[in-house]
């Protein structure tokens, strides 16, 4: 049995909850916490829906954001040191 978490980082165009959480990024994000992963899910497109579903991106051992701001801060301060990839 796995003690540690292993730690996801899942690059993609859309947001987590853009077309209600239906891209294929979004469902391997979602199937990898579900298994007791780290996921760190980062997008490229700002969201393009209007009045899009939100989908409840709280989820435990999930962060999200926009490209954007991922590169603005320094990689180790969302990826642990110690955490596989």
């Amino acid at each position: 049995m796995r003690t540690q978490k292993t730690h996801w980082l899942i690059l993609t165009g859309m947001p987590f909850d853009d077309s209600g959480g239906g891209q294929r990024a979004a469902q391997i994000a979602r199937t990898l916490v579900n298994h007791d992963n780290q996921v760190t899910y980062i997008y490229a497109i700002h969201r393009i829906e209007k009045g899009h579903v939100k989908v409840n991106s709280s989820m435990p051992s999930f962060t999200t954001s926009h490209i954007s701001v991922f590169v603005k801060r320094k990689v180790s301060t969302l990826l642990l040191e110690n955490d596989p990839l």
